[in-house]
Order: structure tokens, then sequence, then C-alpha cells
């Protein structure tokens, strides 16, 4: 059980200072591309979310506003604070076990 097998090799490679430099260059450009993905998708997702709240509660508020539009709008709005609030919630709840 404590033996190797018999085709079994293993070898070892120190890292050179050169190859150290540029795997961390590598590393960070991936980091940053990886942040910069994720705010801009972030920032589309806000974009999005606020002009849908911004219609919805246009339509909401509007007298002329027919009452099958009202409806919907009515539950999209319903369906972003409830996001919201459950995002809030969850994050909170995650932090406090952290």
């Amino acid at each position: 059980m404590n033996q190797l097998p018999a085709n079994w090799t293993a070898e070892l490679k120190a890292e050179t200072p050169e190859d150290r430099a540029a795997r961390i260059k590598r590393e960070d450009r991936k980091s940053l591309f990886q942040l910069i993905r994720e705010t801009a998708l972030l920032f589309t997702a806000l974009g999005v979310t606020v002009a849908a709240f911004a219609i919805s509660a246009s339509l909401v508020t509007n007298p002329q506003t027919a009452v099958d539009d009202k409806k919907w709008a009515s539950a999209l709005l319903t369906l972003i604070v409830g996001g919201v609030l459950g995002y809030w919630t969850g994050k909170s709840t995650k932090d406090d076990k952290d």
C-alpha cells in the first residue's frame, strides 16, 4: 500500500525568476480582465434594471395607461423590489456567516 507502482515517475522542476515574473504578469492581466468584465456586467444589469423600474413606475402612475399594462408593470415592479430585497438580505446573511 505504501509503495509506488512500477511504471510511476515524477519530475520536479524549479521555476526560474523569469518564468515566475511572466506567470505573475499573466495572472495579473487575467485578474484585471475578469474584474473589468464583472464590473461591466454589473453596470449593464444595473442599467437594465433601473430602466425597467423607471418604465414600469411611469406606466403604473400614469392614469391613461391601460389596465393590462398596469398589471404587468406592477408585477415587474414587485419582482424588481423583491429581487433587490432578497439580494440585500441574502448578502447580509452570507456576510454574517463568514
